[in-house]
């Protein structure tokens, strides 16, 4: 069964419907967070303590915010990866339909 955007609104729950309308706002409101070298920061953080089992006994407070955070920013940006996802799917599919039947 082919799924659309329209059909499923409550597949996106972390986003607005103004997200879902333009999934780059996703992406303008996780890099006006944190700049990538930070996020990328961020995520080896998130990485390191879970790796190594310590996050409730050697994170801080603040590191904890900001791991749950960046796992937060990066579920939005999986769901605004979805869409564009989804949307790219559709058009190549109706460009391939159009070049199949010009007229």
């Amino acid at each position: 069964m082919e799924q659309h955007l329209h059909d499923e609104p409550a597949r996106y729950h972390l986003l607005s419907k103004e997200e879902i309308a333009d999934p780059y706002r996703v992406l303008d409101t996780v890099f006006d967070l944190a700049h990538l070298p930070d996020l990328r920061l961020l995520v080896w953080e998130w990485l390191k303590t879970t790796m190594a089992g310590g996050f409730q006994e050697e994170t801080s407070p603040i590191e904890k915010r900001n791991i749950l955070s960046v796992y937060e920013q990066v579920q939005r940006l999986i769901e605004a990866a979805d869409i564009l996802h989804q949307r790219t799917i559709h058009l190549r599919k109706d460009t391939a339909q159009r070049e199949d039947h010009p007229f």
